[in-house]
């Protein structure tokens, strides 16, 4: 009865086992790229051990231990997919108690910015009436020195022409001063002519009646 027994459970044996192993073989057939699975993870490197049993490992970059040592390829690279699970968590736990104060510190920078932004905006404005008012002053000026520019040319025009004026009547001047000076020269003369001829006058006046006075004499 047990021996019977005994082959019956040889038989069943052999049969799981070989249920098995076509399992194992649609699952490689058909199952995950364990390959292409491990390419996802760039932080991790894997490694496969040659021989007859070859072992799979893998081990994060900045390690020197590895994760896991197994023959069997999926469970290392659940080993890798599990430590990244664990470290984006701790990642995770360290940045999450600093969401809430970041987002405080934002919402008070948004305001200071929303203030500031008021305050560059209105010295914008006033620096761009400030910039208009200059330029209006800048052309008023211009405009200011043109005229003047245009007033100056024309007392220099005006200066150049009294200057001419001032030399031709100087001219003049001087031609009447001499004029006079010649009259004055000729009046002179005429003076020494008319004194000379009153003395020749008078001298012939007095030989006149001295003449007289000796015919007068003769007749008696």
């Amino acid at each position: 009865m047990l021996t019977k027994l005994s082959k019956i459970m040889v038989v069943f044996v052999t049969a799981a086992s070989v249920a098995s192993l076509g399992v194992a073989v649609a699952i490689v057939n058909s199952g995950p790229s364990w390959t292409a699975e491990a390419a996802v993870l760039t932080d991790y490197d894997f490694s496969v051990s040659g021989g007859e049993k070859p072992t799979w490992s893998a081990k994060h970059r900045t390690g020197e231990q590895a994760l896991k040592t197994s023959p069997v390829q999926a469970e290392v690279i659940g080993a890798a997919f599990d430590d990244a699970a664990k470290r984006s968590k701790e990642e995770a736990d360290k940045v999450t108690p600093l969401i809430e104060p970041t987002k405080q510190a934002i919402a008070t920078a948004n305001q200071f910015v929303e203030i500031d932004m008021r305050g560059l905006d209105a010295r914008r404005k006033q620096l761009l009436e400030q910039t208009a008012a200059l330029n209006k002053e800048l052309a008023d000026t211009a405009l200011a020195t043109n005229r003047a520019g245009e007033e100056t040319l024309k007392i220099r025009g005006e200066a150049e022409r009294r200057r001419s004026d001032v030399y031709r009547l100087t001219r003049n001047l001087q031609a009447i001063e001499a004029d006079h000076y010649q009259l004055v020269e000729q009046k002179r003369r005429l003076l020494d002519m008319i004194f000379q001829m009153q003395g020749l006058r008078d001298r012939m006046k007095e030989r006149s009646e001295d003449l007289a006075k000796e015919a007068a004499g003769v007749r008696e």
